[in-house]
């Protein structure tokens, strides 16, 4: 599906929206590594900013692929407002079972697939191209819905999805500032890492000692 057509306020209008995008998207990492309540609002409002500028251009032809994002951010507000409400106000953190990366690996292999053939991800040729867009607009929403049930390790994947994706973008040969942006959202991502497993690991110490002194 096309953007914005191919005149030239519509390349306007993309620039302005990768932009408008990319600032959010760093906003969002930022707000997730603080646990802020608002955290899923930047991801939400870039899926918005892009449905009304391509709404501008005509009627949106949305595919499947394209809701996941906002159904996630949804399902992630509301995940942490109930949590938030059983702990006293504070988002409860916890580690991975290994169980769960299975069920990450499960959900990433069918997020790639839906977003793989539809709506914006939907290439001409099925190949490597394909595999590497569908993966990497697929490991965030996995990563999204790890930070929603409170698992610290979600940041691992985090950050494995920003070294790929600035691996790609220095590939790709992208402008100066796109490797900014990719490097800037990886080293939040580690942020984010490492302040949850801070967190974790503060919120683990009172029970630990409890069962040390128990024995």
């Amino acid at each position: 599906m096309e953007w914005f057509g191919d005149s030239s306020a519509g390349t306007d209008a993309l620039l302005w929206l990768t932009v408008i995008v990319s600032v959010l998207t760093v906003a969002g990492i930022a707000l997730f590594a603080f646990r802020n309540r608002w955290a899923w609002l930047p991801p939400a409002a870039g899926f918005l900013h892009f449905l009304v500028l391509n709404s501008a251009s005509g009627p949106a032809q949305l595919g499947f692929g394209d809701l996941l994002l906002p159904a996630v951010c949804v399902y992630g507000f509301l995940r942490w407002q109930h949590d938030r409400a059983a702990n006293e106000g504070v988002l409860p953190l916890r580690r991975a079972t290994p169980e769960e990366w299975g069920i990450g690996a499960g959900l990433l292999v069918l997020f790639a697939l839906i977003k793989g053939f539809s709506g914006l991800e939907l290439l001409a040729v099925i190949g490597p191209e394909l595999i590497l867009n569908a993966v990497l607009s697929s490991l965030p929403l996995v990563v999204y819905l790890g930070l929603a049930h409170g698992i610290a390790d979600a940041w691992t994947a985090g950050v494995a999805f920003g070294l790929l994706n600035l691996g790609n973008a220095t590939a790709a040969g992208t402008p100066r500032i796109a490797l900014v942006y990719a490097a800037a959202a990886v080293g939040l991502y580690v942020l984010g890492l490492i302040k949850w497993r801070t967190a974790l690991e503060a919120q683990d110490r009172p029970r630990e000692l409890a069962s040390t002194a128990s024995r």
